[in-house]
């Protein structure tokens, strides 16, 4: 905590050097590769949260396409040009605060499909919050990696959104 503390506390002059001090780390454990990811906005629009930051919410009023879950033949066929053109991995996004049953089972088999033609396919997910049980069912289909952001502290979360508890995004985090 003290190095971190150290940092933020630094003069401005010394940015750069911890810039290159950081990319030197990264390039000790990482070489200078670069994974690639693709992603689907999967389902879009009428989330019925009221993110302040987010134009998928149904409470302002800003013009974007709003449509339901694509169907799972064109998800596969989008995951599929993404791979042919050599991305590393590849991820499914929707808006809202979750997804139903029926569209979780979808995602899966779409994952499940994806992952008996190509094993070694990367695929990862953002869904919003889910139980413990549809994360298991997700992983089982052979998820890789799931996504799921906390935007600002506890503190602040009330300020951006109403709908929304910070703690139950938390706890998915924990899952």
């Amino acid at each position: 905590m003290k190095e971190v503390r150290d940092i933020l506390e630094s003069p401005p002059e010394d940015f750069y050097s911890y810039l290159h001090k950081g990319y030197q780390v990264r390039v000790k454990e990482h070489g200078l590769s670069v994974e690639t990811c693709g992603i689907i906005n999967a389902k879009s629009g009428k989330c019925p949260s009221d993110c302040k930051f987010c134009a998928q919410s149904v409470k302002f009023k800003v013009k974007i396409k709003s449509y339901p879950l694509i169907p799972k033949d064109e998800l596969k066929k989008k995951a599929q040009e993404a791979f042919n053109l050599g991305i590393d991995r590849f991820s499914f996004v929707t808006s809202g605060i979750s997804i139903n049953k029926e569209e979780l089972k979808e995602l899966g088999e779409v994952i499940e499909e994806l992952k008996i033609e190509n094993p070694k396919a990367k695929l990862c997910a953002s869904l919003g919050q889910l139980s413990k049980e549809d994360l298991k069912f997700l992983k089982e289909c052979g998820l890789d990696r799931y996504h799921h952001n906390l935007e600002t502290s506890r503190e602040f979360y009330s300020k951006i959104t109403t709908k929304q508890r910070w703690e139950d995004r938390y706890s998915t985090i924990l899952r």
